[in-house]
């Protein structure tokens, strides 16, 4: 099964939970699933294809990095979680970032960084500056190949300089803005 057609499966069943109102035996019977299978589909359309659909139509809002979950990909989502951006507003973060510091983290290249920018722009940033050369003068590939996930090679990931250069305590993790 293509993805196409799985995610118009998952719209169907979700359709079936959500509007008419079938239980999840129901509609697990109509598809030869189990009801714990039909709710994982529906959770997973809920938290990544419903949003997605959301973003593109104009009519999901972000406002914190948290928001983001769903939407960008897991390696992504991880530097979020680990780093404890889940609170940190969209727009500090890309006025604050330097592109060059979430290169540095494991499995995150330029595909993810692209990936995060278009987000942003379909969210309705205005991400210009990050676009620009300028950005991505120091990057080079040979330096961020090979590293792997993994708790012994992970950086100090509740330090990023670029939003913690103007943070007034020592301490890992604070003085970032507040909503």
């Amino acid at each position: 099964m293509e993805l196409d057609e799985k995610i118009e499966r998952a719209r169907e069943i979700y359709r079936l939970r959500t509007q008419e109102k079938l239980s999840l035996q129901k509609i697990g019977d109509q598809y030869g699933l189990s009801r714990e299978r039909v709710r994982q589909i529906i959770w997973k359309y809920e938290r990544t294809y419903l949003r997605r659909e959301m973003l593109e139509r104009g009519e999901l809002r972000i406002v914190v990095m948290g928001d983001l979950i769903g939407l960008v990909s897991s390696r992504m989502h991880q530097i979020i979680r680990i780093a404890a951006l889940q609170s940190y507003p969209v727009q500090s973060f890309i006025d604050r970032i330097d592109l060059r510091d979430i290169l540095n983290y494991p499995n995150v290249g330029v595909q993810t960084i692209y990936a995060l920018l278009k987000t942003f722009e379909k969210a309705g940033y205005d991400v210009s500056h990050l676009w620009a050369a300028r950005d991505w003068q120091n990057y080079d590939p040979s330096e961020y190949r090979g590293k792997g996930i993994g708790h012994r090679n992970l950086p100090n990931l509740y330090r990023i300089p670029s939003l913690h250069a103007e943070s007034s305590t020592g301490s890992e993790g604070e003085g970032l803005p507040a909503i």
